[in-house]
């Protein structure tokens, strides 16, 4: 909703004292400039959030990257028509510095899972656990190929790769599922 302005009061002031000339008060940029910037897209903000904030990400985070720099690139062609509905030159900014924070934490992200080594048990079980999830995606397709919302759900899960993504896809919350999805005659 937009700000109504209202006239400046003009009038002499009705108090009876008289103001001094040597005090001034102090300027909106001094008391500004004291105080730190707060940065969104900053460590400090992310460390700030709540852990339950959020769930895990819902598609890959590349998809997810590429997506806002493309959003945020269509909103900066489209400035002067977002300007007036209130989305502002620093919105579309800030969105853009999202976009390249989110891309340097997943940089960050898979450096740090490629520096972990497995043992040959570990690969071993890796290896049965992605196999698990392609027989499982396999048998979800086959058993609801009738069902478009199954089919995108299991194309969100087959999406991703690594040990990470393996994980989260055998984890209890997309098992939980009523059983009859695991069934082939489920759908």
């Amino acid at each position: 909703m937009p700000l109504k302005r209202t006239p400046k009061n003009t009038s002499a002031s009705t108090s009876s004292k008289p103001r001094s000339a040597t005090k001034t008060p102090a300027s909106r940029k001094t008391r500004r400039a004291s105080s730190p910037a707060h940065d969104p897209t900053g460590d400090d903000a992310l460390l700030a959030l709540d852990p339950t904030y959020a769930a895990g990400p819902d598609m890959p985070t590349s998809v997810a990257e590429r997506e806002l720099t493309s959003l945020a690139r269509l909103a900066h062609a489209q400035q002067a028509r977002l300007s007036k509905i209130g989305i502002t030159s620093e919105n579309v900014a800030l969105l853009a510095r999202f976009a390249r924070r989110l891309g340097a934490l997943e940089k960050a992200w898979q450096r740090a899972r490629g520096a972990v080594q497995l043992t040959s048990a570990q690969r071993r079980l890796r290896d049965e656990a992605e196999a698990l999830d392609a027989k499982l995606v396999a048998g979800g397709r086959w058993g609801c190929s009738d069902d478009a919302a199954a089919q995108a759900e299991l194309s969100r899960i087959a999406d991703g790769s690594g040990l990470a993504d393996t994980i989260q896809d055998l984890r209890p919350p997309i098992l939980s599922l009523p059983p009859p999805i695991l069934s082939p005659l489920a759908c």
